[in-house]
């Protein structure tokens, strides 16, 4: 997947009590999952992509049920960008995905 990298991140969903950073996985199929700099999730097996706007994500930290980011917690994932940016010496990517996401938490309001 050509401009995607693989979505280390803490879980976006707002009181979410897992603060640690993980390798997020496609509930479908179990595959990585990764992002581009537009803000779309893709699933590196069976290539499903979604905004990240429209995604659901689960895990231990609020109780292993599906739940939707608010637009705090997207804005605060625009620090991805720069952590993506960092590990893979891609300021540019990082700067446009820090924009789409920023560009996505306004369209919350």
């Amino acid at each position: 997947m050509s401009g995607w990298y693989k979505f280390f991140s803490r879980c976006p969903v707002p009181g979410c009590e897992d603060e640690g950073r993980k390798l997020w996985t496609h509930a479908n199929c179990g595959g990585a999952m990764y992002i581009n700099c537009a803000a779309f999730l893709g699933c590196g097996t069976c290539g499903d992509i979604y905004s990240v706007a429209r995604s659901a994500f689960i895990c231990a930290g609020h109780g292993n049920e599906f739940s939707q980011p608010s637009a705090m917690s997207i804005f605060y994932m625009s620090a991805i960008g720069g952590d993506v940016a960092t590990t893979f010496k891609d300021v540019g990517w990082g700067l446009r995905l820090q924009a789409s996401l920023q560009q996505v938490a306004e369209s919350f309001r």
